[in-house]
C-alpha cells in the first residue's frame, strides 16, 4: 500500500499472521505465544508480546463423548 505523509509518498509494508488450532486449542496456542493476560503470562514464565486479557477466561472444554448401547 502507498501512502503520503509529510516526507512524501512511501510504500507501507504490515505482515499479519493468523494464529489458529481449533476450539479447543487456539487459547492455548495464543497465551503460549505471549498473547493474553499479562499478569498470567508472567507468572507462568511466558514473555509477553501483546496485552489481551480475554484470551482464554471464559475457556471450557467442550469434548462430547458418546456412548451407545443396545437394550432390550
Amino acid at each position: 500500500m502507498r501512502v503520503r505523509d509529510a516526507q512524501g509518498e512511501r510504500d507501507l509494508l504490515a505482515r499479519k499472521t493468523i494464529v489458529s488450532a481449533g476450539a479447543l486449542n487456539s487459547p492455548t496456542r495464543l497465551q503460549r505465544s505471549g498473547i493474553g493476560s499479562p499478569a498470567h503470562l508472567q507468572r507462568v514464565g511466558v514473555a509477553v508480546r501483546h496485552d489481551a486479557p480475554d484470551v482464554g477466561q471464559s475457556m471450557r472444554e467442550h469434548r462430547l463423548l458418546r456412548a451407545q448401547s443396545r437394550l432390550r
